[in-house]
């Protein structure tokens, strides 16, 4: 009997603060979480409401018989203020089919602390048929 006491009590506290370890590395494991989606979320969010832009102006442009070229413009200033276009971003428009086509493409670094994410973006929009006054 008391084999089997003294035997509990050694296998007791061989794990003893095993549970905080893992208390620990779970709070490590949501605190990194968190952290990347602090510096992920507002990149897409803006990438994802920029794309809603691009087709407005696009849109816009071909219902007032505007020329490609403002919609560049359009995109590249508005970009810039408002969704954090980088200086470098590619901004490509022209006419074709009737149609205003528009390709914005940049890359983003994202610092993760450990790991610096690239993020690509590469969208391309075009107007409506229906839309263009020609």
């Amino acid at each position: 009997m008391k084999h089997q006491a003294d035997t509990r009590r050694r296998r007791l506290a061989d794990e003893r603060g095993a549970g905080r370890l893992s208390f620990y590395l779970v709070v490590l494991l949501l605190a990194a979480a968190g952290y990347a989606a602090y510096q992920v979320v507002p990149v897409l969010y803006r990438a994802s409401t920029y794309k809603v832009y691009m087709q407005d102006t696009v849109s816009k442009g071909a219902a007032l018989g505007k020329d490609p070229e403002w919609v560049k413009t359009q995109l590249k200033s508005a970009g810039v203020e408002e969704y954090g276009l980088p200086p470098g971003a590619l901004v490509e428009t022209n006419a074709a089919e009737g149609r205003i086509n528009a390709r914005v493409r940049y890359t983003r670094p994202i610092d993760l602390t450990a790991y610096v994410y690239e993020y690509n973006f590469d969208h391309a929009v075009r107007s409506d048929k229906f839309l263009n006054t020609q």
